[in-house]
């Protein structure tokens, strides 16, 4: 058995065990070490727990009391949420050893936070446009149960494993250690850096139109694998400004307008213009079911990627050694004509490989290697084969990556 930490050290290293009034806690592993600590650990009834650990204030701390009787009070309200829209929370405790610490002992859940998650997944148009519905959803439901998050962004957005669900994995939106919670007069908001509302940045009352802002900021982070509307070197200013890059900017004005103004409308400045969450929800689902029912089911254009630059694409076109010089940069493995992208009378999009030599000579004599295209590994020369969000070209070592834009 291990021994019981003692408070002195700031670590609780591995093998040491803290305890609750119920439950004994062995520490497994240490995670993360911010502004506060978090642990993998096991409840002595054999449940893997996520151990969070504060740093302050502790027990000699003026400010104790205060901060004990809001964080109890959070999580009496946050066990009348569904546990499948956030963490589970199963207790909130303090332990020490001169001086007591805060701990929260939550589910530990296998997954990975949504900035990861778009980082590392190719996700379809309709599969974004899923998941931003039911983000909006979430948050809909813990702003009716009189919670305002306050501090959202991609990292408190966690995508658990779950292969019952389309994605493998679904959200849920976890740590509410600065949530506000009108009814109870708690009020602890805060605001990371270029996810702050004009609110936070103005230091005005943070209330549930706040959440909105920030969630119109997750949804294009979502839609544009990672982008953001805002100068991120003058955000603080050109969100008090309302200076931002419309929905449609950012995707080349082939969204409809009903969609893109109510997503653009969620980061008005003037927080009483920003829509509520029921109408951003119905407008994300108006959408997705247009392009399920095939009203908008073809892409209007696509994007192609390559060595960090992308390229629109809206009609026929033969993709040849000088575009690709002068798109992307890496030519050399490519023939003067490799291969072409087309577009049929109903919208849907093929590709078709050229005939290639194997190798060629410049007339400076320096010969150069060419290659025949596939798409998704598949040799595609002479042969008009369909193409999908996230195919890849491949010409030798080279790359592209398809991108439709509905």
């Amino acid at each position: 058995m291990g021994e019981l930490w003692n408070g002195i050290s700031t670590i609780i290293s591995d093998g040491s065990q803290i305890k609750s009034e119920r439950f004994t806690y062995t520490i497994e592993k240490l995670i993360n070490n911010g502004a506060s600590i978090t642990y993998k650990a096991k409840r002595n009834d054999g449940k893997k727990i996520f151990l969070k650990h504060f740093k302050s204030p502790n027990s000699s701390n003026p400010e104790w009391r205060e901060f004990i009787d809001f964080q109890k009070s959070v999580l009496r309200k946050l066990l009348t949420l569904p546990p499948s829209i956030i963490e589970i929370n199963y207790e909130f405790f303090e332990f020490g050893g001169k001086y007591k610490y805060h701990f929260q002992a939550k589910a530990f859940e296998e997954g990975m936070d949504l900035e990861k998650f778009i980082e590392e997944n190719e996700l379809s148009f309709i599969d974004k446009l899923k998941l931003c519905a039911i983000i909006a959803g979430i948050l809909k439901t813990i702003h009716q149960h009189g919670i305002i998050h306050s501090d959202l962004k991609p990292a408190q957005i966690f995508m658990v494993k779950d292969k019952s669900v389309p994605l493998g994995y679904r959200p849920k939106i976890i740590d509410f250690d600065h949530c506000i919670i009108p009814s109870l007069h708690l009020y602890n908001p805060a605001g990371t850096d270029i996810w702050k509302s004009p609110e936070h940045i103005k230091e005005e009352k943070i209330d549930y139109k706040s959440d909105i802002f920030t969630l119109g900021l997750i949804i294009i982070f979502i839609l544009s694998n990672g982008g953001t509307p805002f100068d991120v070197d003058n955000y603080e200013i050109d969100v008090i400004k309302g200076k931002f890059l419309s929905l449609n900017e950012i995707f080349g004005n082939k969204l409809p307008s009903y969609f893109a103004d109510t997503i653009d409308k969620m980061l008005n400045p003037d927080k009483n213009k920003r829509p509520e969450l029921e109408e951003v929800q119905n407008v994300i689902l108006k959408f997705q079911n247009e392009i399920e029912k095939g009203t908008s089911s073809t892409p209007r254009y696509i994007r192609l990627e390559s060595n960090g630059r992308s390229v629109i694409i809206s009609e026929n076109k033969i993709i040849t050694r000088d575009f690709i010089k002068n798109m992307f940069g890496n030519y050399k493995k490519i023939y003067t004509k490799q291969f072409e992208l087309i577009k049929d009378n109903t919208g849907k999009w093929f590709i078709k490989g050229f005939n290639v030599p194997s190798e060629g000579k410049d007339k400076q004599g320096n010969i150069y290697k060419f290659y025949p295209t596939l798409y998704n590994g598949k040799d595609v020369t002479n042969s008009y084969i369909p193409i999908e969000d996230g195919g890849k070209i491949s010409v030798g070592k080279e790359e592209f990556v398809i991108r439709m834009v509905f």
